[in-house]
């Protein structure tokens, strides 16, 4: 059995807001979720999820003033394709 990895990431952009705001912080975009993203893949191509990491998360300011931020966060699969699993 060959265990292969792949990773998965999405991203959230926000912009500081006034300090009335209930979060402090605007939505500006977003990708697809992480979670979206796994579930979907593992449908399409019918391989068996090994192992799901713990979620990364990584904070960037794109902005001189800390004002905008991007978010980034990755899970790491580890998972075989339908031909491996069915062989064991």
């Amino acid at each position: 059995m060959l265990t292969k990895s792949k990773v998965f990431f999405g991203q959230i952009l926000m912009r500081k807001t006034s300090e009335n705001s209930l979060t402090g912080w605007d939505l500006l975009d977003k990708t697809t979720e992480v979670d979206k993203l796994i579930n979907d893949w593992v449908e399409q191509t019918s391989n068996q999820l090994v192992y799901a990491s713990p979620p990364s998360i990584h904070m960037e300011w794109m902005d001189k003033e800390n004002t905008v931020k991007m978010i980034t966060s990755s899970v790491t699969v580890l998972y075989v394709e339908p031909e491996a699993s069915e062989n064991e």
